[in-house]
């Protein structure tokens, strides 16, 4: 276990460091300094297929859902923080493979198997750059079966965005993050227990349009993968992939 969660660790430094240098390179100045302070709530939906497979055996899994999400972000000056809660639940037929349960078999007459994935995540970040900033992010991801079995995935990322305004009305968005997670499980009658660790990369490009100085509509490809390394040797590739739409409405103080 603690030679994998050095390798985790040093996987994520390094995927870190090059997202860093991918978007300050690519990425032109656009200067933040007329936020002062502001306060953004938004909604998203987020169409998306999960897949994955297992490394060992080469069996493979893939369900389609549409993921929903609230979320929040505070600007004062360069400095801000966010939060973002967003859930969806997938269906996979009993006869196929799906996501493993490291500590536990699927009760025989689940079918379809139904998955509720949740997500959490708590971000700070500063504006280094003109339109160029760094956040680190606390996130945690639960995967839920029907008879209350329950696997978490927690831990701490960081990642760059970077964002350019064309003209008064659209403006081109990125980001790029990396994170390394700590596996947990919970079940009836025993208590949680760590079952493993993973590494996760995350990438978004968007547009967004400014219906007027305080409503925006926008819309952006999003990729994450996830490896994860159960205790029983498991090893699982996850990805989800979509497109996300969203609105936000910005109050400026």
């Amino acid at each position: 276990m603690y030679k994998t969660k050095n390798i985790s660790r040093n996987l994520f430094v390094k995927l870190f460091t090059t997202a860093a240098l991918l978007v300050a390179v690519l990425s032109p100045g656009l200067s933040s300094a007329d936020v002062q302070i502001s306060i953004t709530p938004g909604a998203v939906i987020f169409p998306n297929t999960w897949s994955g497979e297992n490394k060992d055996t080469g069996e493979k899994f893939s369900s389609s859902a549409t993921n929903l999400g609230i979320n929040l972000k505070f600007q004062w000056r360069d400095l801000y923080t966010g939060i973002s809660l967003a859930g969806s639940e997938y269906e996979f037929k009993a006869k196929d493979y799906s996501p493993a349960r490291p500590s536990a078999i699927i009760p025989l007459k689940d079918d379809p198997v139904k998955i509720k994935r949740g997500e959490f995540d708590l971000l700070i970040g500063y504006y280094v750059w003109d339109m160029v900033s760094l956040f680190v992010d606390l996130r945690s991801k639960s995967l839920k079966w029907s008879d209350d079995y329950e696997i978490t995935y927690t831990g701490l990322g960081g990642g760059v965005t970077g964002h350019y305004s064309f003209s008064s009305k659209w403006t081109i968005f990125g980001s790029l993050g990396a994170s390394s997670l700590d596996i947990k499980s919970k079940e009836r009658g025993y208590n949680e227990r760590n079952i493993g660790d993973g590494v996760g990369t995350a990438a978004e490009f968007g547009v967004l349009f400014r219906v007027t100085k305080m409503l925006n509509l926008y819309g952006a490809l999003k990729s994450q993968r996830q490896e994860y390394r159960y205790d029983n040797n498991i090893t699982e590739i996850h990805d989800i992939n979509g497109v996300r739409f969203g609105v936000s409405t910005v109050f400026s103080l």
